[in-house]
């Protein structure tokens, strides 16, 4: 095993995505820079405001949510970079986020507890 630095100097929140291909980026400067994970290229940056405080990819890779520290959940398709929804975060700081196994469920932790299901 390896390491060598790729990639912005100061990121603030990494997800690494299923295919073991690519990672999902953040820091405090941009939005999300999605990277080739083998030579550290950007692959894409995601539009966002600044920073955000948590990431997950969906089990098939096809989607990528994050939570913004301008109190928006984004999902975007990573493939073509474009924001597939936008929607308000619950009040207060968000401390964890998971996605179920098929990818159908997020589950949001900060002040409460908060499960949404995708229709």
């Amino acid at each position: 095993m390896k390491g060598s630095p790729v990639g912005d100097p100061h990121p603030a929140t990494l997800a690494l995505a299923p295919d073991g291909g690519r990672v999902a980026v953040g820091s405090t400067a941009h939005g999300v820079d999605l990277l080739n994970l083998a030579d550290g290229a950007l692959i894409r940056r995601l539009e966002a405001p600044p920073g955000w405080s948590q990431g997950a990819w969906t089990p098939d890779g096809r989607r990528f949510v994050a939570a913004g520290a301008d109190g928006k959940l984004r999902i975007w398709d990573p493939a073509s970079g474009s924001l597939v929804l936008s929607l308000p975060l619950p009040p207060g700081p968000l401390e964890a986020m998971a996605l179920a196994p098929d990818g159908r469920s997020l589950a949001l932790a900060g002040q409460d507890l908060t499960i949404w299901e995708a229709d």
